[in-house]
């Protein structure tokens, strides 16, 4: 999935028409907006403005790295300063597209972040497993007896496969 924030339309639609063939593309124009989306739905890559109305590109890439540090988040501008670039690799964002960007470049970006993000994602999956297992331990232990069979049965299942699943991932070569 790859979110792309930018208040004008033009380039918006341009990299939505761009990646819409081989990615799930979500659109916010402003930051906040942005966030907000991040917060409430899985996103691997954010192609983000520098310049916006509102809350900055930096603060935005900020404040995503926050919610998810492993989202790679490739900055698109036609501003590009030395501060900025510099600031920007501070956060750690995966890159950043000149604008007018080259649709050659811009797709091999994307495709870089979206295989370095899937390269870290098992790690991500460690501490919500976790707490699938935990959770189904103690919802099988202190509440089996109120269940009929197959709700307990549902609930073995799903402990199971959150253990097995976690075992995988710690397995997996990245």
């Amino acid at each position: 999935t790859v979110l792309v924030v930018d208040d004008e339309i033009g380039p918006r639609e341009s990299l939505r028409a761009i990646l819409k063939s081989e990615y799930q593309v979500l659109l916010a124009t402003e930051g906040e907006q942005a966030i907000k989306m991040v917060e409430e739905a899985p996103v691997d890559v954010v192609l983000l403005d520098l310049r916006m109305p509102g809350i900055s590109g930096i603060r935005v890439l900020e404040r995503i790295k926050a919610i998810d540090s492993h989202i790679e988040v490739i900055l698109i501008t036609g501003y590009a300063s030395y501060e900025t670039v510099l600031e920007a690799l501070r956060l750690h964002a995966f890159d950043y597209i000149p604008k007018p960007f080259d649709i050659r470049e811009l797709r091999d970006k994307v495709k870089r972040a979206v295989t370095r993000r899937h390269k870290t994602l098992p790690e991500n999956f460690q501490e919500p497993l976790h707490t699938i297992e935990e959770g189904s331990q103690i919802l099988l232990s202190q509440y089996a007896p109120q269940l009929d069979e197959h709700g307990k049965e549902m609930l073995r299942r799903v402990h199971a496969a959150a253990v097995t699943l976690a075992q995988s991932l710690q397995e997996a070569p990245l």
